[in-house]
Formats: C-alpha cells, sequence, structure tokens
C-alpha cells in the first residue's frame, strides 16, 4: 500500500513540475508574453512616428499647394524669408542705439 501513494506523490510532482515549465515557456520563452509587450510597445512607437510623419506630410502638401496656386502667399514667403521688398516701396534703415 505505501507504493500507490508514492507513485502518486510522484506523478503529482511530476504533473506540478510540467504545468510550471510550460508556464515558464509560455511566459518568459521566445514569442512569450513579456516578448508579446515589447513587441506592442514596439508597434505603438512606430505607429505615433508614423501618425507625426503623416502629419507633416499633409502640412508639406498644403504649403506646396498654396505656394503653387496662390500669388499672395507666395509673395509673403519671398518678403519674409528672402527679404525682398516691392519696386513702388522703400526701405528705411536706422543704427540702433549703443
Amino acid at each position: 500500500m505505501t507504493t500507490k501513494p508514492s507513485r502518486l506523490k510522484i506523478g503529482l510532482a511530476a504533473t506540478v513540475f510540467i504545468l510550471v515549465a510550460y508556464f515558464g515557456v509560455i511566459i518568459f520563452g521566445d514569442n512569450g508574453l513579456l516578448d508579446l509587450n515589447r513587441k506592442k510597445e514596439r508597434l505603438y512607437t512606430i505607429q505615433a512616428k508614423n501618425k507625426a510623419i503623416e502629419n507633416e506630410s499633409i502640412n508639406l502638401y498644403r504649403k506646396l499647394d498654396r505656394l503653387t496656386k496662390d500669388t499672395n502667399y507666395l509673395e509673403y514667403i519671398i518678403r519674409q524669408e528672402l527679404c525682398f521688398v516691392g519696386e513702388d516701396e522703400i526701405v528705411f534703415r536706422f543704427d540702433s542705439e549703443k
């Protein structure tokens, strides 16, 4: 009679060991839960960068569209960035006080 309980204990211990090893592989193994969480974080980071690039692309497209179709906007940009003045304009330069 002592052999049955010891076999039962050995079988139970082996089953528990196998289950613990199985859950260890699920959590810590390749493509396990930890790896899944890392991949999800990477995905969210890439999606955020992608959205920022998409917004920048839309803004550049709109600016290009305005530069090609709106002459007043083109003139404004030329005046602001290149410091151009019109033919009938006079530029006054003042020395700054020291």
